[in-house]
């Protein structure tokens, strides 16, 4: 039978000891010679209540730590003044968040993202990480969700900084979009990017191009192989036109642009003819 001792964190001066065994409740073996520390006890229990739900929820720290004092404060609201500010427990609570997560990597050549797969999901369980070059290294991350938005929007804002990016990363690189909503710009793409060389730019772009290119439901490989429409036999244009239709019709709004290539292109009584 498995059993539990404790004493009083003031042995030296304090005999109180307690035993539980299993899952029976504690026996008090000796007795402590002083009163509990009432306020002190509310702030363990406090900060251990923490350091379980940042253990078990991915939220960030400082949210999980203002539901847990909203919560303290509906159970007990004169006991709140008593408790421990965030700044004075956040690098205790920073290093239980850092408990399950890999060793930081002291070179770029050490940065990967392979060796766990749950670091490359979202909260919804969906990929995130865009690009992950090797030869250069450099990483990429969006979702399917912030790249519809991209392509919904007229103008785009990118920058880059150099005293935010996480070691041992030079550069973060990010593109953003307006939002009505919030009136003014949400970051879409983070990128991390080695340095800040020109040829670095351009082997990134470059490669987020081709990603894009390759992915079924991206607004620009419609409009991509649509246009090639103009450089295929006229005899297999309308099969390869309905395998585009095909693959691009869950996109919003797209039966508009496939009506109008149809009538304006495709049909045999087209406004333009197949051969002009």
């Amino acid at each position: 039978m498995l059993s539990s001792y404790w004493h009083c964190e003031k042995r030296d001066k304090c005999p109180g000891r307690l035993t539980q065994k299993a899952d029976q409740n504690p026996m008090l073996t000796a007795s402590y010679n002083h009163e509990p520390d009432e306020n002190k006890n509310k702030q363990e229990i406090f900060i251990t209540n923490l350091k379980r739900q940042i253990r078990e929820d991915p939220m960030p720290i400082g949210k999980i730590f203002r539901s847990e004092l909203i919560n303290r404060y509906t159970n007990e609201p004169d006991a709140v003044c008593t408790l421990p500010q965030f700044y004075q427990i956040k690098n205790s609570l920073y290093r239980t968040k850092n408990e399950n997560c890999p060793p930081l990597p002291k070179s770029i050549e050490q940065v990967t993202i392979e060796v766990n797969r749950k670091w490359r999901l979202s909260l919804r369980g969906e990929d995130f990480t865009m690009i992950d070059n090797n030869s250069l290294r450099y990483l990429a991350f969006d979702t399917l969700e912030s790249l519809k938005m991209l392509c919904s929007c007229e103008h785009i804002f990118a920058d880059g900084t150099f005293r935010s990016s996480p070691k041992p990363f030079t550069q973060l690189y990010s593109i953003h979009i307006e939002s009505s909503m919030l009136n003014g710009t949400i970051p879409v793409i983070y990128s991390l990017l080695p340095n800040k060389f020109k040829n670095t730019y351009l082997g990134w772009k470059e490669q987020y191009y081709a990603s894009a290119k390759d992915d079924p439901i991206s607004i620009k490989a419609l409009y991509q192989q649509t246009c090639a429409l103009a450089f295929i036999p006229t005899s297999s244009i309308d099969d390869i036109w309905c395998n585009i239709t095909d693959a691009f019709d869950n996109l919003p709004g797209v039966q508009v642009f496939f009506d109008y290539v149809t009538d304006t292109w495709v049909d045999n009584d087209s406004l333009y003819p197949r051969k002009l």
